[in-house]
């Protein structure tokens, strides 16, 4: 009797099943499965492009900032350089994430308006944005957020995220609080 495993012998049938989450399996076949993904895995990694990435984070719901300046701790820590040019309204403020970034060493460069909402608005041309990120380094990621990415950009970007609001306490009468808004 062969007591080779395959996918179809363990009810497995699509890459993206978990293991862990079959119960139909014996600890024997999860991690024979867990093995085998992991080298396939491998294999394509050797293989997979390398670039700089456009990562897009939009939409109405709160996190867009907070998630790219975790993306940039992430590159920060694995010894990438990293800079942050923040397009905001007030250029002198002092959040939170600005006075960490000092802290630690990271460049924040405030710019005024944001990005998505001069670009949707006419300020900055698509022709200009595609040029810009044309031009980059060929390693250098981009992350950029902001409510209304205009669907060029979205089309452009390797990553996009769009954030929605389910639930925010401002609708309950809570006020910004420290070291969550700002």
């Amino acid at each position: 009797m062969d007591k080779e495993i395959t996918q179809e012998q363990d009810g497995i049938s699509e890459p993206s099943d978990d293991p862990e989450e079959d119960p139909t399996l014996t600890e024997e076949q999860r991690l024979a499965l867990q093995r085998a993904r992991h080298e396939e895995r491998r294999k394509r990694a050797k293989t997979a492009i390398k670039k700089g990435l456009v990562i897009v984070n939009t939409g109405k719901g709160k996190g867009k900032t907070t998630a790219a300046m975790g993306l940039l701790l992430r590159a920060w820590g694995q010894g990438l350089r990293v800079c942050m040019l923040q397009f905001i309204k007030a250029r002198t403020a002092n959040w939170g994430e600005e006075k960490a970034a000092r802290k630690i060493g990271i460049e924040m460069i405030p710019l005024g308006d944001g990005f998505t909402w001069l670009s949707d608005n006419g300020w900055l041309s698509w022709e200009e944005i595609q040029d810009t990120l044309d031009q980059r380094p060929v390693g250098m990621h981009v992350v950029v957020t902001g409510r209304y990415a205009p669907p060029e950009l979205v089309a452009y970007a390797d990553l996009v995220s769009e954030i929605i609001e389910v639930k925010h306490p401002y609708q309950a009468g809570i006020k910004a609080q420290k070291g969550i808004e700002f």
